[in-house]
C-alpha cells in the first residue's frame, strides 16, 4: 500500500510543504489516493513546481520518522485546498501516537504467545 506526498520537482531530496497547525504544531499532508494529491496541487495553483510523490510503507514509516525527529507534530489526511484555505479543520492524526504504535504492533506479533 502507498503513500501520496505533494513534493517539489527536481529536488534531490524529498521536499514537503509543512503548514502551521496552531502556534505549537505543525502539520505535513498525507494522501491516501494520487488523484486527490494531484486535485490539492492543482488547486493550490502549486503544478508548475510540485509534484506527487509515491512512498512505499517503509519509504513513508521513514519520511514520518523524519518528520517527528524535525518537530512535526501532525499529519493530515486527504486534506482539499478549498477546505484548508477557508480555515476548516483539517482531519489530521498525530505523527508520534502512529510510530508508537507501529513499535506496539511489531513487538506485540513477534511475540510467540501471539
Amino acid at each position: 500500500m502507498a503513500a501520496y506526498l505533494i513534493a517539489t520537482k527536481d529536488s534531490e531530496v524529498l521536499d514537503t510543504p509543512v503548514f502551521a497547525a496552531d502556534q505549537h504544531e505543525e502539520i505535513v499532508m498525507v494522501f491516501t489516493d494520487p488523484k486527490n494529491a494531484q486535485q490539492y496541487i492543482e488547486d493550490a495553483g502549486w503544478s508548475e513546481d510540485h509534484t506527487v510523490a509515491t512512498l512505499d510503507s517503509i519509504s513513508f514509516m521513514e519520511w514520518l520518522i523524519q518528520c517527528h525527529r524535525s518537530g512535526i507534530d501532525l499529519m493530515a489526511t486527504d486534506p482539499k485546498r478549498s477546505e484548508h484555505e477557508a480555515g476548516m479543520k483539517i482531519n489530521s492524526l498525530s505523527i508520534k501516537g502512529h510510530l508508537e504504535h507501529a513499535g506496539e504492533h511489531i513487538v506485540l506479533t513477534a511475540n510467540p504467545d501471539f
